[in-house]
């Protein structure tokens, strides 16, 4: 990503709608996958600006890895203790080093998003867990996708085929952040409308990421919150972004 993307993803890690609702359910999804109060060793695959040591810490000792200097800078800031500089389809770690692995809005990022699922399956312990978020549905492909450097976004079944091609048996995948398909698909059309009323005006490629009203912020929030509940007992099938919680199949 832009330097300016990780410094929007560090300012806003503590108050974004966005950043709060969604740690909060991969928080859940992760204690209904581990069991037992031993402490785990926990690799966030393509750490970012470091929000993921927010929930991540509760599980165990944390290593961040990501390709880009300035994410490893912001995290550091934001208390990873442990950061490499490397790239997920070349994991700098020996066989079987982590219980958990989480690639959290990464593998979108990486040509090779296949190699790197098999590179996560190979540092991970006999069992260990998955935790993979990437974003949802090809029909929203937008200049948000462009402007964060995304190579595609996922269908179900394209993530099932590659986590299962790569060694992993799903235990629970679902969509969510439903509220931010609505505001993708308004961008859209403005962007649309835009091009067809100043044809020669040259776009600058942005996300659509804007920070909105507090009572707002706080309902988008509340939302969130009722996906966290609604997922301890099914799946969603609709939202801009898709979880899986998978297992390291030794078999």
């Amino acid at each position: 990503m832009e330097k300016v993307e990780y410094e929007r993803l560090y300012t806003r890690e503590l108050s974004y709608w966005w950043n709060i609702g969604r740690r909060r359910i991969l928080e859940a999804a992760l204690h209904r996958h581990m069991h037992g109060g031993v402490q785990k060793n926990v690799l966030d695959v393509g750490c970012g600006a470091g929000g993921n040591i927010l929930f991540l810490g509760k599980f165990g000792r944390v290593t961040g890895l990501d390709i880009s200097e300035e994410a490893i800078k912001f995290s550091r800031d934001k208390g990873f203790f442990e950061l490499v500089l490397g790239r997920a389809e070349i994991l700098p770690f020996p066989d079987r080093s982590f219980d958990i692995v989480t690639a959290l809005d990464c593998i979108e990022h990486i040509e090779d998003d296949e190699r790197a699922l098999q590179e996560c399956h190979r540092v991970l312990t006999r069992g260990g867990v998955l935790l993979l978020t990437v974003p949802a549905h090809r029909w929203l492909w937008s200049r948000h996708d462009e402007a964060l450097h995304h190579k595609r976004r996922y269908t179900e079944q394209d993530l099932l085929k590659k986590i299962k091609n790569a060694g992993f048996v799903s235990r629970e995948m679902s969509h969510f952040v439903l509220p931010a398909i609505p505001f993708l698909l308004l961008q859209k059309s403005i962007r649309g409308v835009k091009k067809l009323l100043f044809p020669r005006n040259t776009e600058v490629i942005d996300t659509y990421d804007m920070l909105l009203p507090p009572p707002l912020n706080t309902l988008l929030i509340g939302w969130l919150s009722l996906e966290r509940a609604i997922m301890r007992g099914m799946r969603i099938p609709f939202g801009s972004s898709l979880m899986v919680v998978a297992r390291k199949n030794d078999a």
